[in-house]
């Protein structure tokens, strides 16, 4: 049963690769794929952000925030009710994988100032 799992999860991630190599060519999509990206502030912007470039492809994200999900974010932010209370860098991070989840995400829950 786990390598029929393993197959089909290696069937998906190539289905992926493939719509990503036509949306943007391979040459471009390897150099995504191996960007890496830190944002600093997961919120109005910086969500928005994250969303964007784990879309386009982009294969390895540090998310940097200290705060938590509020109830005042909702409109503005990629978070939703089931989110409230949690950190924004584990929130964003399960989100963020539901989109693409073979992207590499390191956290970090801290403020920069």
């Amino acid at each position: 049963m786990l390598e029929g799992a393993e197959n089909e999860r290696e069937t998906e991630k190539e289905e992926i690769m493939a719509a990503l190599n036509e949306r943007h060519s391979p040459e471009k999509q390897a150099l995504l794929s191996e960007g890496r990206v830190a944002i600093a502030g997961l919120g109005g912007l910086g969500s928005n952000v994250a969303y964007a470039l784990a879309r386009i492809g982009v294969g390895h994200l540090h998310l940097i925030d200290f705060d938590v999900v509020d109830i005042t974010n909702l409109n503005r932010q990629q978070y939703f009710m089931e989110h409230l209370g949690m950190y924004k860098t584990d929130a964003l991070k399960s989100l963020l994988l539901k989109i693409n989840p073979y992207l590499d995400i390191q956290t970090d829950c801290v403020k920069v100032t």
